[in-house]
C-alpha cells in the first residue's frame, strides 16, 4: 500500500513483485478470490507464466462496467484468464456457461465468505471477548452492546465517492435525527475522502458512532450484534444475511442477485429520497 496509490500504480506494482515468486516457486496453480486489483493482477501475472489461474467467486456480473468499479470489469477479465471457474451459486454457474466457459472448468462450489463469517462467530461467541475493544474505549462499546436498535453503516466503493456519498451521508442523518433511540455505528473507511465526508455530516449527532478501520473480528462480532446493516459492500450483501441480518445496499445494482430474490436485501441506490424510502419500508420494527 502507499498513499493515494491509484489503480494503475498498484496493478504495475502486483505485476512487478509477483513474478520473482512464481519464477522462484513455479507452482502448479494460482487460486485467487473475488474481484479486487489484486486478484486480476494476480491472474494476469501467473498467465504470463503459462500458470493455471483458479477463480474463487466466479460468474458474479453486473454487466455495467461503471457498477461496481473498477471491479466489475476486473472479473470479466478475470473470467477470461482463468483455467478452473469456482461458482458460488447455480446463477453463477449458468452465467459462465452462456458467456461461453466449458462446463468441465466450472465446479459449484458454494461461498468460503459464507464459511468463514459462520466460523468467526462462533469463534468469537466461544472466546467471550469484545474483539471491539481493541479499537474503542469500553464505556463506547458497552453502549453499542446495549444499543436498543443498533445500525452498522459501511461505504467504500470507488464510485459512490462525491455526491452519492453526500446523498447516503444525508439520509443517515435524517434517520438519526427521527429515530434518536437507533444508534448508527459507522466504521469508516481510510480513504481521506470518504472520512470527510463522514464527519462533516454525522459526527455531531448524538447517536452516530464513527468507528476507525476495524479488523474482520471486531466487523463480524458488531455484524452479529446489529439490527440493520446499510453498506455499499459486495462481501457485506452476503455476509449479513448469512447472520439473518436485514441489508440496505447503497448501490444502484448488484451482482449479488440472490440476495434480493430473499427477503433480507433491498436495492436503495444512491439517493438520498430512495435510500430513506428504503429504510421506512425495512424498519418497521424502528420507532422514534
Amino acid at each position: 500500500m502507499e498513499q493515494d496509490q491509484d489503480l494503475s500504480n498498484v496493478t504495475a506494482r502486483i505485476l512487478e513483485r509477483l513474478r520473482p515468486v512464481l519464477l522462484a516457486e513455479r507452482p502448479n496453480l494460482m487460486i485467487v478470490q473475488g474481484d479486487t486489483i489484486t486478484a486480476f493482477a494476480a491472474s494476469l501475472a501467473a498467465f504470463y507464466d503459462r500458470i493455471p489461474v483458479a477463480h474463487v467467486e466466479a460468474g458474479l456480473r453486473t454487466y455495467n462496467l461503471d457498477a461496481p468499479f473498477p471491479e466489475e470489469a476486473l472479473r470479466q477479465m478475470l473470467t477470461r484468464l482463468a483455467s478452473l471457474h469456482f461458482a458460488p451459486t447455480p446463477n453463477n454457474v449458468n452465467t459462465l456457461l452462456r458467456e461461453g466457459v466449458s462446463p468441465d472448468r466450472i465446479v459449484l462450489t458454494g461461498n468460503p465468505v459464507i464459511d468463514a463469517v459462520l466460523w468467526a462467530r462462533r469463534e468469537i461467541v466461544r472466546s467471550r471477548v469484545n474483539p471491539l475493544s481493541t479499537f474503542i474505549d469500553q464505556g463506547t462499546a458497552e453502549r453499542i452492546e446495549r444499543a436498543e436498535k443498533l445500525v452498522l453503516v459501511t461505504s467504500h466503493r470507488r464510485e459512490n465517492v462525491g455526491a452519492n456519498l453526500s446523498n447516503i451521508c444525508s439520509a443517515l442523518e435524517e434517520v438519526a435525527r427521527t429515530h434518536p433511540r437507533v444508534l448508527l455505528v459507522f466504521p469508516v473507511h481510510p480513504n481521506p475522502r470518504i472520512r470527510e465526508y463522514a464527519v462533516d455530516r454525522l459526527d455531531h449527532l448524538a447517536n452516530v458512532l464513527l468507528l476507525p478501520p476495524l479488523d474482520y473480528p471486531a466487523f463480524i462480532f458488531l455484524m452479529n450484534l446489529c439490527h440493520v446493516v446499510v453498506t455499499d459492500s459486495g462481501g457485506v450483501q452476503e455476509e449479513a444475511p448469512a447472520l439473518r441480518k436485514p441489508v440496505i445496499v447503497t448501490r444502484e445494482s448488484t451482482e449479488r442477485q440472490e440476495g434480493l430474490d430473499g427477503d433480507l436485501v433491498r436495492l436503495a441506490g444512491r439517493t438520498a429520497t430512495e435510500l430513506l424510502r428504503c429504510c421506512r419500508g425495512l424498519w418497521g420494527s424502528l420507532r422514534r
